[in-house]
């Protein structure tokens, strides 16, 4: 795994707490996918005079995850447990809002596999005693620190890894060539996938990219009818760009829109 400067220094720093770390241990890191299976695999080679494992959550849970890790482990010693793929079990809980942290805050967003987690954390630590490792994007990671406040609370660290430079240009690059059209295509579900991949961008994109980013969000309410949350988003890409004529253009289609309503 190739890394900047940055993030190199992140992955010796987390390196380093995982090897000195005795017994029970809980850390976080913000990651994308790609990032989070090229750390997991360094891991394995850096500590590999030591038990390293991967938990890799390929679906939404069904049950607590503290019972999915029990069944996993089969009882073999381990130094650390990496949790990859848990967002699977967030994604639907999380609606996109309006402004700030939208609807996040909102009680009835709380899905069972969090609202378990702060309830069982001490089963956790008497348990477990080795270092559970989560690997979350940017908008899981944030969910989770709302949504999952008393078990993050137990955090032995936190590491940020920020996506490297031309991955994330492409990444943008790809979001922003998507059309209006492709949107109406898909499923909702779909629809909310794409939302979090460009809220995934927006974290880090550069400032020349953020108002097309915005846009395209906008786009996404709009086929869902949520005009006031795409009015609001356009509204956010004027700010940043008052010339972006794709914002323009959207603002007032949605101003026409709720004026029919």
């Amino acid at each position: 795994m190739r890394l900047n400067p940055l993030n190199e220094k992140n992955y010796q720093i987390l390196l380093r707490a995982l090897d000195w770390t005795e017994g029970f241990g809980l850390f976080f890191v913000e990651c994308t996918p790609a990032q989070s299976k090229a750390i997991t695999e360094r891991t394995q080679q850096d500590l590999s005079s030591q038990r390293v494992s991967v938990l890799e959550l390929t679906a939404p849970l069904t049950a607590d995850l503290y019972s999915h890790i029990a069944t996993f482990l089969h009882r073999e010693e381990l130094k650390v447990l990496f949790i990859q793929g848990l967002e699977k079990s967030l994604n639907e809980y999380i609606k996109p809002g309006i402004g700030g942290l939208g609807d996040y805050y909102k009680e009835n967003t709380v899905p069972r596999v969090l609202g378990h987690l702060n309830l069982q954390r001490e089963r956790f630590r008497d348990n477990f005693p080795f270092c559970l490792v989560f690997l979350l994007p940017p908008y899981a990671l944030k969910y989770f620190m709302l949504r999952g406040a008393d078990f993050f609370d137990w955090r032995s660290g936190f590491f940020k890894f920020d996506t490297e430079e031309g991955v994330l240009k492409a990444e943008a690059t790809r979001l922003l060539s998507e059309n209006f059209p492709e949107y109406l295509a898909m499923t909702p579900q779909q629809r909310r996938e794409k939302w979090l991949a460009l809220e995934t961008c927006l974290e880090e994109a550069q400032l020349e990219e953020k108002a097309g980013l915005l846009v395209q969000q906008g786009n996404l309410f709009v086929v869902d009818k949520e005009y006031l949350a795409a009015l609001a988003h356009y509204d956010k890409a004027l700010a940043l760009q008052p010339e972006h004529a794709n914002a323009w253009y959207g603002r007032g289609n949605v101003l026409i829109d709720l004026g029919r309503q």
